[in-house]
């Protein structure tokens, strides 16, 4: 019997560790799965300020396009 509750102190005491274990895993991968998020949202706003500067820098190599046409005339 004796030998038994050793056994099953042991067992509880690993249990426990890996229960924390699993506790903090879920932390650590809560807490990247967040980042991750915030990183996406970035990458997403910057890939549309990329957007925004190709077409302003189009419209402006149009507009000089046409003023440097109307000069030639």
């Amino acid at each position: 019997v004796s030998c038994l509750r050793t056994e099953q102190t042991q067992l509880t005491r690993s249990l426990e560790k890996e229960r924390q274990r699993a506790s903090e895993n879920r932390q650590e991968y809560l807490a990247l799965q967040e980042a991750a998020a915030t990183h996406e949202g970035r990458a997403k706003q910057l890939e549309d300020e990329i957007k925004e500067l190709r077409s302003k820098h189009k419209r402006q190599m149009l507009e000089e396009a046409e003023h440097r046409g109307l000069l030639e005339q």
